[in-house]
């Protein structure tokens, strides 16, 4: 037998397979980027990310400290993609009522009705790709995901 024709190893077969996996989640997102976003997006990736981070906390906004230990990125970063996101008025900076010290950040109206327009198109564009799976394969899918999110460690970055 040649090399090609013996059956692969377990832990061969477990990586070739985690190999597809990869590159099957990386095209079907960036297909869904290609269909959502315009050519030339108003907010580059990162910022993007932290747009949305800072409209989960719309209520009290987030510390610039805190969304720099969320995002894993050091304040003066978070300050460099905050400007950006204050320039094109989508976040504001504001004080704590309770303590000076702390600058909270947060989504403008303008940029919650943009968010809330591209999380509806990033949905409709996903449900179209993954218009191939029925209900119970979607549960399927979920139920996986959510036993890898669950069971994955989460990262102590150091503190």
């Amino acid at each position: 037998m040649t090399e090609q024709q013996q059956p692969l190893s377990p832990d061969r077969e477990r990586e070739d397979l985690l190999q597809q996996f990869l590159e099957n989640m990386f095209a079907l997102m960036k297909q869904v980027h290609r269909d959502v976003l315009p050519q030339e997006p108003i907010l580059s990736p990162p910022q993007a990310r932290l747009a949305f981070t800072i409209a989960r906390h719309e209520d009290e906004g987030i510390s610039v400290k805190d969304l720099a230990k969320t995002a894993n990125i050091t304040p003066g970063a978070i300050t460099q993609f905050t400007d950006v996101l204050i320039a094109k008025n989508l976040v504001t900076r504001e004080e704590d009522p309770t303590d000076r010290r702390i600058v909270r950040l947060k989504i403008t109206p303008t940029a919650r009705n943009h968010m809330e327009t591209i999380r509806k198109a990033f949905l409709n564009a996903t449900a179209g790709k993954l218009s191939v799976l029925n209900t119970d394969d979607l549960k399927q899918l979920n139920t996986i995901l959510g036993k890898v999110n669950i069971e994955a460690p989460e990262k102590d970055n150091g503190q």
